[in-house]
């Protein structure tokens, strides 16, 4: 797996070791309507709006496919300094 500003590269063998109900549940909730809980949380920041246009969940998720994928290993910060990053299957 390789990740840089939302955009990844990842193996079939990464993308299914996980269960397909979870990319399914990101889907909804990235496609969630205007009152879908995502977008409607009294807890969020004063000026923090979510909507299906520019779903918040949606950037979170850009920055996450690392963590989805098992590619967090401290080594990585190493390797990147030298523009190895990435887990490679």
């Amino acid at each position: 797996m390789v990740a840089f500003r939302g955009q990844f590269l990842v193996s079939k063998q990464r993308i299914l070791q996980k269960p397909l109900s979870i990319y399914k549940y990101i889907y909804e909730i990235i496609t969630g309507h205007n009152t879908h809980w995502i977008h409607t949380d009294p807890r969020a920041p004063p000026g923090f709006y979510s909507k299906p246009e520019q779903p918040v969940f949606g950037y979170v998720v850009e920055r996450a496919w690392t963590i989805l994928f098992n590619c967090t290993g401290l080594d990585l910060a190493d390797r990147c300094a030298q523009k190895k990053c990435g887990c490679y299957d």
